[in-house]
């Protein structure tokens, strides 16, 4: 019966015990606050489901593990410090300080952390109950009012000040008040001046008239004389869609419109058999702010009509000029004709030569002359059309050399005048003509190039060179007695240039002269 009694009452304490536990542990993990049990060597026993969720780690994760390892806190400031607050509980002291998790997803958060010592009753510490509560609003409060505080300090401080400077400020206000209204009775007797000599220059401005219109395009000010369709007297107080027709308005608009927005414009209206010239441009003050816009218009039919026998003269003088290059090139024509022609008539191969090369350098000269009167530009040559053609017709009249000998032609897109051209011409008849006849005996096979082109955009260089046998290393231009070479000679001292000879591998001719004479 005691037995029975004993096992019911065990039976009793022990479903209590479990509804205590159960009513404890439904308190300890739903409760808001930080709440653990640690041994007195800081390894977790307990934690409530917040502080799971703060430590973002499970209990499971945590527990027998020193609480100041959790993933939040390892490796920062924190660690240490938990460490260290954990090693004062448990020599039994009451712990409250401050500590900062990071959040995933969010700011820092700030916890109010206690750690106090829990004693058996032996008086020995067995355990820690470490308990905290977020506190970051509070932390923000503190930190908002004690901005405001000082903002508001800062405030009383600076009102002050603005009293003072806002007093001082009106004393200033009233002495400028009083220099302004002085500088503006000056301002108003200057302007008066000013209008005065602007009505003279106006009623004085020659052959036209001078209007100042605003942001509306509206005219304030007009004064000139009545050039129709430009009456000028009844333009004062109306706008340009008063006065003239939509197709002068759309001509004019934007020509004022840019004047208004600080840019200056020039255009010429044609009207009623008459050509009139329009200025417009802005009108500043003292800042430099456009106020309004100013229109100048004048009379220019005599000048366009003087232009205009101008350019008639003009193409008349180019028609003759034309005219002549035609005259010069057929003469030199005939010339080089009767000189083909009579070669045909002389058995001495000597005499022929001569006769060749005269034809070819009277060709080179009417070639000029062809050139210029097939060309829109009467005053200069281009001068890779004028060379091609030159050298093609070199090689032709060497018929024999015609199919053996390569030309090569390296020449820069330059423009030259006559003066300077004809000499250019005569001197590549020469040198090519030279390399046809004596760099290549037998009819052996070779090659010929012409280089021509600027340099350090001072300088024009021509080179002629071929790969035949060459010139004696002791020849002398100077001393040559060959008429052609004389000619090139004295050709490069017309052009105030200097001549070298290089007998490697053939021989090459270079002749450098000033680019002044470039168009």
């Amino acid at each position: 019966m005691i037995k029975e009694n004993l096992n019911g009452f065990q039976g009793n304490a022990e479903a209590a015990l479990r509804e205590t536990e159960r009513r404890f542990r439904a308190i300890f993990d739903r409760t808001v606050q930080f709440m653990g049990l640690l041994n007195f060597d800081g390894t977790v026993l307990e934690l409530n489901l917040m502080a799971q969720r703060l430590l973002q780690q499970s209990i499971g994760e945590l527990v027998y593990h020193p609480l100041w390892m959790a993933e939040v806190w390892r490796g920062t400031p924190q660690q240490s410090k938990l460490q260290q607050a954990i090693a004062l509980a448990a020599q039994g002291e009451l712990i409250h300080y401050e500590a900062e998790i990071e959040i995933a997803g969010r700011e820092t958060i700030i916890l109010e952390l206690s750690l106090q010592p829990v004693k058996d009753e032996s008086d020995r510490i067995v355990s820690i109950v470490v308990q905290g509560h977020d506190i970051t609003n509070r932390k923000q409060v503190e930190v908002e009012l004690r901005q405001a505080r000082e903002i508001l300090q800062q405030n009383n401080q600076a009102l002050e000040m603005m009293v003072e400077e806002r007093t001082a400020a009106l004393m200033e206000a009233n002495w400028q008040l009083q220099a302004e209204i002085r500088e503006r009775e000056e301002i108003e007797a200057q302007l008066r001046h000013s209008e005065q000599r602007y009505r003279t220059l106006v009623q004085n401005f020659p052959n036209g008239a001078v209007c100042l219109f605003d942001a509306d395009l509206r005219f304030s000010v007009a004064d000139g004389l009545e050039l129709p369709p430009f009456a000028c007297k009844r333009w004062e107080g109306k706008t340009i869609y008063e006065l003239f027709s939509a197709e002068l308005c759309s001509s004019l608009e934007a020509h004022l419109q840019a004047a208004l927005q600080g840019q200056n414009s020039i255009c010429e209206v044609p009207l009623a058999e008459q050509f009139y010239w329009l200025y417009t441009l802005p009108v500043r003050d003292r800042q430099g702010q456009v106020i309004a816009g100013m229109l100048m218009t004048q009379n220019m039919t005599s000048r366009r009509q003087m232009e205009d026998k101008l350019k008639q003269s003009l193409k008349e003088k180019e028609v003759l000029l034309k005219e002549i290059h035609h005259r010069v090139k057929n003469n030199l024509q005939v010339i080089s004709s009767l000189l083909k022609l009579q070669s045909g008539y002389i058995k001495d191969e000597n005499t022929i030569a001569l006769f060749k090369d005269s034809y070819n350098r009277v060709r080179s000269m009417a070639l000029i002359h062809e050139k210029l009167y097939r060309s829109q530009d009467l005053g200069r040559i281009d001068v890779p059309d004028y060379i091609h053609t030159l050298t093609g017709n070199l090689i032709k009249s060497y018929v024999m050399l015609a199919n053996t000998i390569q030309l090569e032609l390296n020449i820069e897109k330059v423009l030259l005048d006559v003066d300077t051209a004809i000499p250019c011409g005569l001197m590549i008849n020469e040198l090519v003509s030279n390399c046809l006849k004596y760099a290549f005996p037998k009819g052996d096979s070779g090659k010929i190039q012409v280089d021509f082109g600027s340099v350090d955009e001072q300088y024009f260089q021509l080179s002629v060179r071929d790969n035949g046998i060459g010139l004696p290393k002791d020849f002398d231009f100077e001393t040559a007695d060959s008429l052609g070479l004389q000619l090139v000679v004295n050709l490069t001292e017309q052009l105030e240039g200097t001549l070298q000879i290089d007998c490697e591998s053939g021989t090459c001719i270079t002749i450098r002269f000033p680019s002044r004479l470039k168009l």
